[in-house]
């Protein structure tokens, strides 16, 4: 008796325990919610946040449905057999209603696939082989595929669970062995296994669409031997599995194999002789032998296709002869580009930027960017980071609760440099620095764009924690000589901390129990959440891509946080996938953060239905392009991520006979391998017949397969007046036109430039050559290469010098005016 006591008391304590756990988790899921719910709507974007619940929600429901019908109508027939008990019972429910819970929360992290699939608007292109809008392959048809994937493991969780069901209460003794229940558990697997065929005749069905994704040969989509052997044969197992389906549903309940063993054993024959062997055979002996004529309709399929999917029918190509050299006065728009060429690189200014703009250990600057900025008058190509601020370079003491979101809140300014210019010393030159922001003394009566009204940085990239605003203690705004400045943040933006039940929440959301006791909130305090910029734009629009790297930049006294978002697939049919894996993809959203306010504005730019698809699940997401104004518009750039996947995809698809294409006969390939590779970058260029003279440009060179010299230019126009233009230069085919590699061992070899290489590279001092500059001016094409050096006792870069190569002229100067000057060309404003 007392030990009958003793374990209702262990039992009711874990069930105490049990329900006290739950209580907690419910309340910490509530206040999470409610918080994260009061966020939306301090941004007006509420509906998000309803429209993702729901849909989430409606998934959850659905498929924890559908998988608990199946699961307990699967265990309630294995418990009929081994009859009612306590643990039989136990494991027809339980069992059923926890794997079914599981699963549907996990089908539920699916809902942006299961949404699109049920809003499935028009692309407006027609996929040529099934005639369907290629809405369904992009929209519908992962659904299917997520669904057919879904119901097979089920149907084996099933068979786990029937066997669990009948074997675990015999195992402990509790009923009988099977001896007398044998055949009524054959009934219960015959039809699971009927199931499973249906499930995979399902499957058989999806994949007869799928071939439009197919890969059997090297070009995506349905090829020859797909579309004569793979589709019918498809059609035929997907029928044949129904029929085996139907066989094992009859049969269930006979006694004799027979007839169920000898169908499954022709559906076995069907799949690999149909479904494997006929296709293989069609292949090797149908379309091998014959492959360019075979094959053509269907090559030029996939080239339509894949240049319709990554935007490059539009891509505009011009030949560029090339004159041998260049001997002649320079121009204008020459002088321009002359003035912005590129010294400087992010990685080459790095460690100025940290020892001279850094200001206090305290502060972190943002990964270094490029941009451009009207100095005195004229566009400059600028790298520019951001100020922020960070707690890590606090002493640890100082690293209080209060220090962390309540004082030190923002960090401060930009810091813009010239790609160009260097010092006497060879460091870079500031053209705003410090702190408070200033702009250089020679270019401030000239340069309206880089005066800031606006310095504070609340919201950027290597921000991850909340702070707290409008509180009982003054925040750090930035040091002023032995003092430090204060401040009081002076917009509504953020939530409001409340009273004190809403306080509790906030205090549990964000798992700070001194939220709760600190003297220095109040009600009217404000919580600024989600201060990271790509986390921030993220939980707005989680159907976006974004670039890895936000950039900042200063538009009309104000600091702004400007992301690239995307939209990509890889289910766009008889498109050719990047080495990503995407097979379409288009930059259709801008995104722009003000590192204030926190306001996160997104722009819909370009054409994309992918992105208008979502437009009408979020309507109150996204604003016109029309509203972006030209101060803004100014700094935005054709992204890095999308030119990368278009120029990936371009060595290939420039070629559009499907002739030339199979023989591969002008395939390009990118300069260098692995972390070498020379890859795209933001040049300012005046390119031929260009109509507005210099501007900015990403431009990546290209190389014929397997050879070092260069045979094109692909180059994407970025200022606002041409943005997104697309030009790729035909170079001569009958010379040679020096590719970088051939370029720096030309200056490797060179006997007056060489030694001073050697020179310079010796012990404690070690020479850095920076990013090669391929520049098409006046004909030709000139190469511009900085050379830095780099001693071991100080951490500063310095620029020592400048090679340029002009046809067969190779020279190397202190400045770049130096070097142009000895290679004969001259005039430069420089």
């Amino acid at each position: 008796m007392k030990r009958v006591r003793s374990s209702r008391k262990a039992l009711r304590a874990v069930a105490g325990t049990l329900i006290i756990l739950a209580v907690l988790a419910v309340l910490l899921a509530a206040a999470r919610i409610w918080t994260d719910y009061l966020w939306y709507q301090s941004l007006g974007q509420e509906s998000v946040f309803t429209t993702q619940i729901i849909a989430q929600g409606l998934v959850w429901l659905g498929a924890t449905a559908v998988a608990f019908v199946l699961l307990c109508v699967s265990a309630l027939a294995a418990r009929r057999i081994v009859g009612v008990s306590a643990l039989s019972t136990a494991l027809a429910f339980g069992g059923p209603a926890l794997f079914a819970v599981l699963s549907g929360w996990n089908m539920s992290k699916q809902w942006m696939v299961f949404r699109m699939a049920v809003s499935q608007p028009s692309f407006g292109i027609t996929e040529p082989q099934f005639g369907k809008d290629v809405a369904f392959f992009v929209f519908r048809l992962p659904a299917l595929e997520l669904l057919g994937g879904w119901f097979t493991d089920l149907i084996i969780l099933s068979f786990l669970l029937v066997l669990g069901v009948i074997f675990l209460p015999v195992w402990s003794g509790l009923t009988e062995t099977m001896e007398d229940h044998w055949w009524q558990l054959k009934s219960v697997i015959m039809r699971l296994f009927g199931l499973l065929i249906l499930s995979a005749g399902f499957n058989f069905m999806v994949s007869v669409w799928g071939l439009a994704l197919s890969t059997r040969t090297a070009q995506t989509g349905a090829s020859y031997a797909d579309v004569h052997a793979q589709l019918p044969a498809n059609w035929i197992v997907t029928g044949a599995s129904v029929l085996l389906a139907v066989v094992l549903f009859t049969t269930a309940r006979s006694k004799k194999w027979v007839v169920p063993i000898s169908a499954f054993a022709v559906w076995v024959a069907i799949v690999v002789v149909v479904g494997n062997v006929w296709p293989a055979i069609v292949q090797n002996y149908v379309v091998s032998p014959n492959e360019p004529t075979l094959e053509a309709p269907y090559i030029e399929r996939n080239i339509s296709m894949t240049r319709t999917a990554f935007d490059l029918a539009s891509v505009d190509e011009k030949s560029y002869a090339v004159i041998p050299s260049w001997e002649g006065t320079t121009t204008a728009g020459v002088n321009e580009v002359l003035d912005n060429a590129r010294l400087w690189t992010p990685d080459s200014v790095e460690q100025a930027y940290e020892q001279l703009q850094t200001i206090r250990p305290y502060y972190t600057l943002s990964d270094i960017q490029i941009d451009r900025y009207q100095v005195n008058g004229r566009q400059r190509e600028v790298l520019v980071s951001a100020r922020q601020i960070d707690m890590a370079g606090l002493p640890k003491r100082a690293r209080t609760w209060v220090n962390e979101h309540l004082v030190y809140t923002h960090g401060c300014g930009l810091v813009i440099s010239s790609v160009s210019a260097s010092s006497e010393k060879g460091f870079p030159v500031f053209l705003v620095g410090d702190v408070l922001p200033k702009v250089a003394d020679d270019v401030a009566p000239g340069s309206p764009t880089l005066v800031t009204t606006q310095p504070r940085i609340y919201y950027g990239t290597n921000v991850s924690d909340y702070a707290i605003v409008n509180t009982g203690i003054d925040e750090f705004d930035y040091p002023l000589g032995a003092e430090n400045i204060t401040y009081r943040y002076e917009y509504d933006q953020g939530v409001e901390v409340g009273p004190l039940v809403q306080r509790l929440a906030w205090a549990v959301s964000l798992n700070s129990d001194q939220l709760l006791f600190s003297e220095y909130i109040t009600p009217e305090s404000r919580v600024l959440l989600h201060r990271n910029v790509k986390e921030r734009a993220q939980k707005i629009a989680p159907w976006l891509e974004f670039a890895e790297k936000p950039y900042p930049a200063l538009v009309e006294g104000r600091i702004v946080w400007i992301l690239d978002a995307y939209t990509s697939t890889d289910h766009f049919p008889y498109s050719q996938r990047t080495s990503g894996g995407v097979n379409y993809m288009r930059n259709s959203v801008k995104v722009v953060v003000d590192a204030y306010t926190g306001d996160a504005t997104f722009y819909a730019w370009g054409d994309d239905p992918i992105r208008d698809a979502w437009s009408e699940i979020f309507p109150t997401v996204l604003t016109s392009a029309g509203e972006v104004p030209d101060s803004l518009a100014a700094h935005f750039r054709y992204p890095k991520t999308l030119f990368a996947a278009q120029a990936e995809i371009y060595r290939t698809y420039h070629m559009a006979d499907p002739t030339v294409f199979y023989n591969k006969e002008d395939q390009w390939q990118q300069f260098g391998e692995g972390d070498e590779i020379f890859g795209a970058s933001y040049l300012t260029l005046e390119m031929p017949d260009a109509v507005e003279g210099s501007g900015l440009y990403l431009m990546q060179p290209y190389a014929p397969v397997n050879r070092d010299n260069m045979i094109s230019l692909l180059a994407a126009a970025c200022d606002p007046e041409e943005y997104g233009n697309r030009t790729v230069y035909m170079l001569p085919k009958g010379r040679v036109i020096l590719g970088p590699d051939q370029v720096v061992a030309q200056i490797n070899q060179d006997p007056t430039i060489s030694p001073q290489l050697s020179l310079w590279d010796q012990r404690g001092s070690s020479v850095i050559f920076g990013d090669m500059l391929v520049l098409p001016l006046e004909g030709t094409i000139i190469y511009v290469q900085p050379v830095f050096l780099q001693a071991e006792d100080a951490a500063i870069t310095e620029l020592v010098g400048v090679v340029v190569v002009n046809g067969e002229r190779v020279e190397m100067g202190s400045t770049l005016a130096e070097a142009l000057a000895r290679t004969d060309v001259s005039g430069t404003s420089r």
